[in-house]
């Protein structure tokens, strides 16, 4: 949480909302999302009610005249209820600059103005209802036309990087922004703040073997002959050297796969791995390990130190909802375990399918929306929330868990070495800080290769070590009903 208020306990927060009816839904999963992580629960009232006993309205201008009690009142412009209503396009967007404990936050509707109606009523109208909503709904994306080759929205041509918003979570600051008015304006007593932020490790288990036969093809066909890497005869020659000698003596993936789990346990710290169960090899998926004797025993080992089993869905799957039910079933029954978390491959996957899909399995979290080529949380937020089904208009039971901070973003995409990606990764981390938030990692199968994946043992080191006075979680810590009933 990033507020900080004091009183015990808190009342409910009576609203009236005063949008039309198809908005509605956005507004109240916008509404819970922000005053959520804030502990203020909501007792939705009509607008007459709201004059008897004040509290916050949203919607249209009005006079909101002959109110007895204190009341403030957000506008929801036409023009912002057309965006929605209509699906305008995103290059009608316009940042406006709102300011706020000396920083300029970035508010997309309404103006940056506030004013007072009358002795009772404050009206504000810089709209951090639907501002939020736009951010939490991942809207931008779901509108996007310049997808990539896996048929993605990249972090590279959109609003976040247009406004630099990379390591900022504005909609945990609107969140500071609303508390404050409703703290001034209706002397609101809430909790006291979080006094700690929490931290959870995840881990994508793309595969565990290293020693096959297509890892011959590509370090000598790809990487020594055609050279994908563009590497010099000396460095490529060098690599292939290294990687057969490898081959020969032990199987890395594994011996990553051990590491992790015995670095883990050492820091006291109880991660969730994300298995895949796939039915049909596809050329960006590696094949079905569930029967593997290593695998079976390894799991073993996992269950027993409490760490937590999730499902990374395939290439595909994410696209074919008969396809993802069939990989879970698989799964559930390979393993006899139930996962608590899903997360798809390539974080691809069709919004229209994918998360309806999931609550219909019994899902409780998912980790999928979130850049592939960029640190920092596309919804704009730290903290876990609830997803919003854009195609059917309404809220899901089921949390996102925003994801920070994948190896394959620094060390991939991003081309950082070790030491720029260190840096990216403490502006994640002094952002969770910051917002009390959580700091969720993804650290692949391979992270301790020195050959796949050469410093990235470094950034897990120092991903355990700055996040050592934060406390560790699963989802099962996660306390869901509170956030889902706010």
């Amino acid at each position: 949480m990033d507020s900080k208020g004091a009183g015990c306990p808190v009342n409910a927060l009576p609203i009236a909302l005063n949008v039309p009816e198809s908005f509605q839904p956005k507004a109240k999963f916008a509404l819970k999302a922000l005053l959520g992580p804030l502990k203020i629960p909501i007792e939705w009232i009509s607008q007459e009610e709201l004059k008897v006993r004040g509290g916050f309205y949203y919607g249209i201008p009005q006079e909101l005249q002959s109110s007895a009690k204190p009341i403030i009142a957000l506008w929801a412009t036409e023009a912002t209820l057309s965006f929605f209503e209509q699906t305008l396009p995103l290059s009608s967007l316009k940042a406006r600059m709102f300011r706020y404990n000396e920083d300029e936050l970035p508010v997309l509707f309404g103006q940056p103005t506030n004013h007072q109606l009358n002795e009772q009523v404050v009206v504000y109208e810089a709209d951090v209802i639907a501002s939020a909503f736009f951010w939490l709904s991942d809207w931008e994306n779901l509108h996007r036309t310049d997808l990539d080759a896996h048929g993605r929205a990249l972090y590279q041509g959109s609003l976040q990087q247009e406004w630099g918003l990379a390591y900022r979570c504005v909609v945990d600051e609107y969140r500071a922004v609303l508390h404050t008015w409703l703290c001034m304006h209706l002397s609101l007593n809430t909790p006291p703040s979080a006094t700690r932020w929490s931290t959870m490790f995840t881990h994508d288990i793309d595969r565990i073997k290293k020693r096959t036969p297509g890892m011959i093809y590509r370090e000598v066909w790809l990487y020594w002959i055609k050279n994908i890497a563009k590497k010099s005869f000396y460095h490529r020659t060098k690599r292939l050297y290294r990687s057969i000698r490898q081959y020969i003596q032990h199987d890395a993936y594994k011996d990553s796969l051990l590491s992790l789990v015995r670095t883990e346990h050492l820091h006291r710290i109880s991660g969730t791995y994300l298995f895949k169960s796939i039915l049909q090899k596809h050329q960006h998926d590696a094949g079905d390990y569930l029967e593997d004797a290593f695998f079976k025993k390894w799991l073993q080992w996992l269950t027993a130190l409490h760490h937590e089993i999730g499902y990374h869905s395939g290439y595909l799957a994410g696209y074919l909802a008969e396809t993802l039910v069939r990989e879970h079933t698989q799964l559930v029954k390979k393993t006899g375990l139930t996962p608590v978390m899903h997360r798809s491959h390539y974080l691809r996957y069709d919004a229209s399918i994918l998360f309806k899909t999931l609550v219909s399995l019994g899902y409780h979290f998912d980790s999928s929306i979130a850049w592939a080529d960029h640190v920092g949380s596309r919804t704009q937020t730290c903290h876990p929330h609830p997803v919003f089904d854009s195609y059917q208009n309404k809220e899901l039971p089921l949390l996102e868990v925003p994801l920070m901070v994948m190896d394959t973003q620094l060390m991939g995409y991003m081309k950082r070495d070790s030491e720029q990606a260190i840096e990216c990764i403490e502006q994640c981390v002094n952002l969770v800080k910051r917002h009390q938030g959580v700091m969720v990692w993804n650290f692949h199968h391979h992270c301790y290769d020195p050959i796949d994946a050469p410093g990235w043992d470094r950034l897990l080191s120092y991903a355990f070590e700055c996040t050592k006075d934060a406390k560790s979680i699963r989802c099962a810590d996660i306390d869901r009903e509170n956030v889902l009933n706010a």
